[in-house]
Parts: C-alpha cells; structure tokens; sequence
C-alpha cells in the first residue's frame, strides 16, 4: 500500500513539473485614426522562469500562426517596434505599436509568447486577438482643370 501512494505522489509531482502554460491577455479591440500610432497591448504571465528560459514573442496578422507583424518584411515593414527587452522580461509587457497606419491595417492581431524549456521543449500561450480598426478621412483631389483653384475636393469617410 505505502509503494501505491508514493507512485501517486509521484506521478502527481511529475504531472506539477511538467505544466508550462502561459496566460496571455489582449484587448479584444483597438480603434486608430488613419496616419496615427497605435499600440496593441499585451501581457503575459507564467510560473516558468524567464530570465532563465530566454522567451520571446510575435505577433501574427488575422490569425494564429498567420503572417508575422514584422519591421523587416511583409506590410508593416518598417512600421513596427515592439517592447522593449527588460519590458518584456520584468514588465511581462508583450506590446507591438505600428506607425503610420493605413486603412488596409485593419484586421486581428495575435499576440504570442514562447518560453524555451529546455534544449528540446518550447512552451507557447496566445492572446484570443484584438481587431484593430482604422478609421478616418481620406480626402482625393479631383482635379479636371489646370486651374487648380477650381479643383474640388471629395471626402470619403
């Protein structure tokens, strides 16, 4: 019997050392005027240590796994930065801010933390997403003279 409740236990403290989760949050959605800045929050928390399992993060476009927001290539090149390294480690803040946005930003955002285990196992959490909306003024010259005096302007909102 005494064999029997150590194997529970065990089992039981195998079953505690092997749970990694991370619990991401993110505002469910974001509204920017067109040409703005605009931060999308994100924050994470976790029991896994890490300072000592070198973490990072992403963020996707649209759905999980999707294209990355990224400031070296695809639609936000240049248009991105993210939080800061000692943010992200003592702050838990996972955030991504996006310059300049343009209608065509519009969409779901993904946020994702990953957190190295060990050499072979990486533990992952994502946030449910925040629609980012852009609205704003987009004013077309519509020009039909060379007398520019007469040109008429349309607004589209």
């Amino acid at each position: 019997m005494i064999k029997g409740v150590g194997l529970l236990l065990l089992l039981g403290a195998m079953q505690g050392s092997n749970s990694h989760t991370i619990h991401v949050t993110q505002a469910p959605k974001v509204k920017a005027e067109e040409g703005s800045t605009v931060t999308l929050n994100c924050s994470y928390s976790t029991s896994i240590s890490v300072l000592s399992n070198r973490p990072w993060l992403e963020w996707h476009r649209h759905v999980l796994n999707g294209s990355k927001v990224s400031n070296t290539e695809g639609d936000f090149m240049g248009r991105v930065s993210k939080s800061t390294p000692e943010d992200f480690l003592s702050k838990k803040s996972a955030d991504v801010t996006i310059h300049n946005v343009v209608q065509s930003d519009t969409g779901m955002f993904i946020c994702v933390v990953y957190i190295r285990i060990d050499n072979t196992n990486i533990s992952s959490g994502h946030g449910n997403g925040t629609l980012l909306e852009i609205t704003g003024n987009h004013v077309h010259s519509m020009c039909l003279v060379k007398d520019h005096s007469k040109c008429k302007l349309r607004m589209e909102i």
